[in-house]
């Protein structure tokens, strides 16, 4: 019987079995897992220049303003609220339902919270697209037509249309009420502007754009609003930047200013260091992505591209020293970058170190940066085959 067995296992449809026993245990333990490895798709994330790598954690606005993620979600004041945003997130999401339940928070209310209660509501739903509200917001705006939030909401349904000059007209009409928005929690006036700044730039020109932004920026008295308006106008800059030098220079300039109201932007810093390292100027990536540091100790995207840009300049211990305190945030990234210079400086073993902790404390589908790893580990042992095959040469000769 077991002579019997031992022969099937062995046996071409035998291992099929076996084959097809294995991968459902690991269909029942870890579903993602094998999906990963049989689709065989692996996502970098970042971007490889030369043997290291650096991160770009920019998250600009698509300039496909009509789908903007939702960044900001109105603070709640009541029970029935939170529970309402909950329930637009809902599957069995119901507009019937909705413009109850939404009534009754509403109704006690005086005319301009009404107003306000409505548009953060409907705000939502336009922008999650989860029903089509053009009905409703024309009769907001007809109940409503001296107000900021309904000419928004007019503005983002033509926008979502592609009705961009009626969008434009709208967005205009409604910055002529911006007094009326007086909660800064909610910072809508910033998306206006800066949707308005985008339709402008396309169908009436950069310098129009421009200009406007301009305005926008003096008028603003908040920092916060004018710190923002210095990165859209940055943005704008870059996207007519293309290689332009002097053009590079007005949007890095465009936000050093930003920073200046927003001190605790993170991100905002990345991008200035970050765009500075792709023009190849090194040294002021590096005073940038200190700041960065100033603010965040433990970033590894940051502590990763110190040790890129000391790399770029030939600062090796430096550059080590960097992708060391990345590696120790657990940046997997680093690892490999580590491990690569190591392996170039002909520290074989301690590249494998690094290569083997990586290995033992991620997985490839967990860590899509795990991939920088694999990459390290074939450079590796391409130069170690090469090592062995220029010893055997020396010995040879």
């Amino acid at each position: 019987m077991a002579t019997e067995i031992l022969k099937l296992i062995f046996s071409p449809s035998g291992a099929i079995i076996i084959v097809m026993i294995v991968l459902l245990i690991v269909f029942f333990v870890d579903r993602n897992w094998l999906k990963n490895i049989l689709s065989k798709k692996i996502n970098y994330k970042g971007q490889r220049i030369g043997l290291s790598v650096e991160f770009d954690i920019q998250k600009t606005d698509n300039i496909k303003s009509h789908q903007e993620k939702i960044t900001e979600v109105p603070k709640t004041e009541s029970h029935d609220e939170g529970t309402l945003y909950k329930y637009i997130l809902d599957k069995e999401f119901d507009k019937t339902e909705f413009d109850k339940r939404l009534h009754s928070i509403i109704k006690n209310t005086d005319q301009k919270e009404q107003v306000k209660k409505k548009f953060e509501f409907l705000y939502l739903l336009e922008i999650g697209n989860k029903v089509d509200l053009y009905s409703d917001i024309l009769s907001f705006v007809q109940d409503n037509n001296k107000s900021f939030y309904s000419w928004v909401l007019l503005g983002l349904e033509q926008q979502k249309r592609e009705l961009k000059k009626d969008a434009i007209t709208s967005f205009k009409i409604a910055l002529s009420f911006r007094n009326e928005v007086l909660d800064e929690s909610f910072d809508i006036i910033t998306t206006v502007v800066k949707r308005l700044s985008i339709m402008i730039w396309e169908l009436e020109g950069k310098s129009d754009a421009y200009n406007f932004l301009e305005t926008e920026i003096n008028n603003a008295s908040k920092n916060q609003l004018k710190g923002n308006l210095y990165k859209q106008f940055a943005e704008l800059k870059k996207k007519s930047a293309g290689d332009d030098l002097k053009l590079f220079e007005e949007y890095q300039n465009l936000r050093k200013e930003a920073f200046k109201y927003l001190p605790n932007d993170k991100e905002l810093l990345f991008s200035i260091a970050y765009d500075y390292s792709e023009k190849n100027e090194q040294k002021k990536s590096i005073y940038y992505y200190k700041t960065m540091l100033r603010i965040d100790p433990n970033n590894n995207s940051t502590l990763n591209n110190m040790g890129v840009a000391y790399e770029r300049l030939g600062i090796i211990n430096k550059a080590i020293l960097f992708y060391k305190k990345a590696a120790e945030q657990k940046s997997y990234y680093s690892m490999g970058n580590l491990a690569i210079m190591l392996t170039n400086a002909g520290f074989f073993e301690e590249a494998q170190d690094w290569v083997n902790r990586a290995r033992k404390e991620a997985r490839i589908d967990d860590n899509p940066d795990l991939t920088r790893i694999v990459y390290a580990e074939h450079f590796l042992q391409e130069k170690r085959l090469e090592e062995t095959k220029n010893t055997e040469q020396l010995e040879k000769d």
